[in-house]
């Protein structure tokens, strides 16, 4: 029925998702393994929750599952951000609702996302910072930066989750790029 999983590793996502179509489960395991930090973050990021940020993830892998047969291949990355950006949106709208504002910053803080733990305590901080100031950004040029630079998605995907031109994609990088050095200048002058 399905690929060997030690095989998986050589096949690209459109590959591999074409198993889970055919109702590999080993299949739908590696998807979830080469994904599961990237989406996580990425909803972490939207709602700023990590409870909300479960049960996004969760809602995200079970619609990608739910709906495989809608996949028609090409952009598989692109597929499954755009599927975990509706639901991170949506939830997000009804935690406002509830509480009546914007969600609030976890107690965690933003650094509780940090993809790597190698880093020096001095380096750690400075990411720390910097992606306090990111997640300042007005959230057309936050999302479109953190999808290139956190999430290293290329220009095409970021334009396709985001549902704008490649030229605009690159272009909110840039000017979220340009924000960012004069946030971080001004702080580093102080």
């Amino acid at each position: 029925m399905g690929v060997d999983s030690r095989a998986y590793s050589e096949l690209s996502d459109d590959e591999v998702f074409e198993q889970v179509k055919c109702g590999d489960v080993v299949a739908f395991e590696e998807i979830y393994r080469r994904y599961k930090q990237r989406i996580f973050a990425y909803c972490w990021r939207i709602v700023r929750d990590r409870w909300l940020a479960e049960d996004v993830f969760q809602q995200t892998f079970l619609s990608v599952f739910e709906h495989r047969d809608q996949y028609t291949g090409g952009n598989f990355a692109a597929w499954i951000y755009t599927i975990a950006r509706n639901w991170a949106f949506k939830a997000r709208a009804r935690q406002q609702r509830i509480q009546g504002h914007e969600v609030q910053e976890p107690e965690e803080g933003i650094d509780a996302i940090a993809p790597d733990t190698s880093l020096s305590p001095e380096a750690a901080a400075d990411y720390a910072i910097v992606l306090e100031h990111i997640a300042r950004l007005p959230v057309e040029y936050r999302e479109a930066l953190e999808l290139r630079y956190l999430d290293e998605l290329p220009y095409r995907d970021i334009a396709q989750i985001l549902g704008i031109s490649e030229s605009l994609a690159k272009v909110r990088v840039f000017r979220a790029k340009k924000m960012l050095q004069k946030i971080l200048a001004v702080r580093d002058s102080e």
